[in-house]
């Protein structure tokens, strides 16, 4: 009884000390020093070790989520970072996650729906401003993306102006504002190939967005691939053959009938709940392509509608297990690690 009275008097103590020590401003510096110093130290979520990684920077389609952004993948290889399609919020995430944006090599766009480069400005800025940036950001996509990125540019000419005029070119330099855009257009051969890294494109059935791609990455042993927005592809399979992981884009049908079901008869989004049904792919059709290619992990993205609790998880994924055991219902934060040499396959979540 005496140490456990003299254990609650030293809490007291203990506790009185630290509210006076939290008054003094020489300490609240001393506290806000530090976690501004882990803000800006690199990014620590990647392995030292030698692998392929892949991170969900943005996993919602564009159906409202209190808490997600739309569709991100970055693909880091070796010390080389890709990014494939930037929606609205996912530049943020990767701010909080301190990726170098600046030294992206190429930015890939899937489609020219809105929801898949909508963060591309955020995207520009974050990777000029202050960074070590040497040229315009290279920016890959379908036919139009020269027309989409040029007006871009166009609105922010005002920006990049202002930005060099208070900093000066040193910390916003004018001749690297702005986007390198290039055209997708060969399938049959990978739009990179070095430093023991390929990234190929291949067509993707989004009909009537035409064209709309998905993409595969090999570096040295492991590979990924990612669907891009589709219907069940015969593309996509060909693609996956034995990959390592898939990130195929998912809906459930179920969830959009049940929201098709309690909306009001004469509103129009019923019209779009029915439409967007018939250009992706049901959630257990993913699981199926990937069983039939043998492909080792399914990361289901894009997930339209992406559930907001438990319940609505497990109804999205119903059924699932039944065709194929190895998948994950991304958040935003799923990392993926392959290891180069080994056929693991590691998969995290980072907040």
């Amino acid at each position: 009884m005496k140490f456990l009275k003299f254990f609650f008097i030293f809490l007291f103590v203990f506790f009185i000390f630290l509210f006076f020590l939290f008054q003094s401003n020489n300490f609240q510096n001393s506290i806000v020093k530090l976690g501004i110093k882990n803000l800006v130290l690199p990014s620590s979520i990647f392995p030292e070790y030698d692998a392929l990684s892949a991170l969900v920077c943005g996993s919602k389609s564009p159906l409202a989520h209190p808490t997600r952004a739309e569709t991100c993948i970055l693909i880091k290889a070796g010390d080389k970072y890709f990014i494939f399609d930037v929606g609205d919020k996912s530049v943020s995430n990767l701010m909080n996650w301190r990726i170098p944006l600046d030294k992206l090599e190429y930015v890939f766009i899937s489609h020219l729906h809105i929801d898949h480069y909508s963060d591309i400005e955020d995207l520009h800025m974050w990777s000029w401003v202050g960074m070590n940036r040497d040229s315009k950001l290279m920016v890959y996509g379908p036919d139009g993306i020269k027309e989409v990125l040029g007006k871009i540019e166009d609105a922010s000419q005002i920006d990049y102006r202002y930005r060099n005029e208070h900093h000066g070119d040193n910390f916003a330099p004018l001749d690297i504002a702005g986007f390198d855009a290039k055209i997708i257009q060969e399938f049959n051969v990978p739009i990179y190939d070095k430093d023991q890294i390929k990234i190929s494109a291949f067509p993707v059935n989004h009909h009537p967005i035409d064209p709309s791609l998905g993409f595969k990455i090999e570096y040295k042993n492991r590979s990924i691939v990612i669907s891009g927005d589709t219907i069940y592809s015969e593309n996509v399979l060909k693609a996956s053959k034995n990959v390592d992981v898939l990130f195929h884009e998912a809906m459930s049908t179920e969830i959009l009938n049940m929201l098709y079901e309690v909306l009001p008869t004469d509103s129009l989004s019923r019209v779009g709940i029915k439409d967007v049904q018939n250009y992706h792919t049901e959630a257990i059709d993913a699981a199926r392509l990937a069983k039939k290619a043998n492909v080792q992990h399914l990361i289901l993205y894009h997930l339209l509608p992406a559930p907001r609790n438990y319940l609505l998880e497990n109804i999205f994924v119903r059924g699932l297990k039944e065709e194929f055991k190895n998948f994950t219902l991304s958040n935003d934060g799923t990392i993926v690690f392959l290891p180069t040499n080994s056929k693991e396959i590691i998969v995290r979540e980072i907040k």
